[in-house]
C-alpha cells in the first residue's frame, strides 16, 4: 500500500475536511493555509498565489507571464524558463516544500 493510501485510510473524516478547507496562516504569509496532522505526521502547507508568480501577504511579488500568453508564444523553453523562475522565486520566499529545494 502507498504512503498515500495508507494515510487515507487512517485519516479521520474531520482531518480530511481539514486538508480541503485550510484556515487562516498563523504567521499571516500566506494567502491559504493548510494546518498540519502531526499525529500523522502531515506537515503544514503555505499555499501563495499564482500562476503568475508567488505573493505573499506584506512582500513585493514577481509577476511573470500569465499561462495562456506563455501558450501564444509557442516557445517551450520559454514556458519552462519562466515556470523554473516561479518556483526559485518560492523557494527563495521560503514558500515552497523542502523536497523542492
Amino acid at each position: 500500500m502507498t504512503r498515500v493510501a495508507s494515510l487515507l485510510t487512517e485519516l479521520t473524516l474531520d482531518e480530511k475536511l481539514q486538508l480541503i478547507h485550510g484556515t487562516a496562516d498563523p504567521d499571516s504569509m500566506a494567502t491559504g493555509y493548510i494546518s498540519p496532522i502531526e499525529r500523522l505526521d502531515i506537515p503544514p502547507l503555505r499555499l501563495v498565489d499564482g500562476p503568475l508568480g508567488v505573493r505573499a501577504e506584506g512582500e513585493s511579488a514577481t509577476a511573470f507571464p500569465s499561462s495562456i500568453a506563455l501558450a501564444a508564444s509557442w516557445d517551450p523553453d520559454l514556458a519552462r524558463r519562466a515556470w523554473h523562475g516561479d518556483g526559485r522565486d518560492a523557494i527563495n520566499r521560503e514558500s515552497a516544500p523542502s523536497e523542492f529545494g
